[in-house]
């Protein structure tokens, strides 16, 4: 049978024997393995069951205790069954005088600081006996079978690691910095484009002397320069507010958002070139650098657009993949449980 990283890979995608990912899976597939050892019924239990031989007391933490036992040694040494007592009852365990008493052939056992203690006291050594599941239990990425656990609860421990592991893909897409570094890279295109619009209004920038060609309300490059201002309001300057620019919802994660924001930015782009189609006769060098700009930022937004769907893609499947492996999971809880 392939190791558990194998399993959990072939049902999520995810690397889990991957160097930079093996301690993840570990932590996930021994949280699996304790937490259904602690649901499992008593006679799954019993099977994988330790006895360890102590003198008076033992340590139990990380233990799953099924029963302690101590010798009467007036009853030719039978192991008879103790009764649990609470912390509290320390003094009346040892008097006769309260029927918590606890005799040869009545023994009791309290629990105090992770450590267990059997009464009366131990008549020779060895005398009390501690029945018991290990649930500080640990599993390995690269095992393919857990010791000392059920062989037909094996199959859950997988699926709760690769319900972890779905987890781990969806917050992944959410931190993609591709995203945040393509909608930086349209930031600074649209603003070098602005830059250059600007430098048009000056007389000694342009070929072009006369101010209305540039700053009249009816001229065209006037309206080019709105719509780059819009474009770049609508990227990182808090509008229509700061959570919903581009860059506020992509801090929030929320792609949908972004690719609504980008939507609006390419909006604006083919508003400003249409603009500029109406005069690219004119021929002053600016506009082709406005241009190369503009197609570069309308570039950039393309593949944000595109990484945007496939992660949105990807998501989806993930979703999907792990309601049917979560649903796999409880059924077979479910069974092992009896229910």
């Amino acid at each position: 049978m392939a190791n558990f990283a194998t399993r959990i890979k072939d049902l999520t995608g995810f690397d889990a024997d991957s160097s930079a990912k093996q301690t993840s899976v570990d932590d996930w597939l021994t949280a699996g393995a304790r937490t259904v050892l602690n649901i499992l019924p008593i006679n799954k239990l019993l099977r994988i069951a330790k006895t360890d031989n102590f003198t008076n007391d033992i340590d139990v933490e990380g233990k799953k205790i099924i029963s302690v036992l101590r010798k009467d040694a007036g009853n030719s040494n039978l192991h008879m069954p103790c009764r649990e007592l609470p912390p509290s009852m320390m003094g009346k365990v040892n008097d006769a005088n309260y029927m918590e008493k606890a005799t040869a052939s009545d023994p009791a056992y309290i629990i105090y600081t992770n450590v267990l203690n059997t009464f009366p006291v131990s008549a020779s050594s060895n005398d009390s006996r501690l029945v018991s599941i290990d649930t500080s239990i640990t599993v390995a990425y690269n095992s393919s079978s857990i010791s000392d656990f059920p062989d037909e609860a094996e199959e859950a421990v997988v699926l709760y690691g690769a319900r972890n592991a779905l987890e781990r893909l969806m917050n992944d897409l959410q931190t993609n910095t591709d995203i945040d570094n393509a909608l930086g890279s349209v930031k600074q295109a649209l603003e070098q484009a602005e830059l250059d619009l600007d430098k048009m209004n000056a007389e000694t920038e342009s070929v072009f002397g006369d101010e209305d060609t540039f700053t009249t309300t009816s001229s065209q490059l006037t309206r080019v320069k709105d719509a780059l201002d819009q474009a770049k309001d609508v990227i990182n300057n808090n509008q229509p507010d700061a959570n919903t620019d581009a860059f506020g919802a992509q801090a929030a994660e929320d792609t949908e958002l972004v690719a609504s924001a980008l939507a609006i930015v390419q909006t604006e782009i083919q508003r400003a070139q249409t603009h500029l189609a109406e005069w690219t006769s004119i021929g002053d060098m600016r506009i082709k650098q406005v241009n190369a700009s503009l197609s570069e930022s309308q570039g950039l937004i393309g593949e944000m657009t595109a990484r945007l769907g496939q992660d949105q893609a990807k998501y989806q499947w993930y979703t999907q993949q792990y309601a049917q492996i979560d649903a796999r999971y409880k059924e077979q809880i479910q069974t092992l449980q009896g229910v």
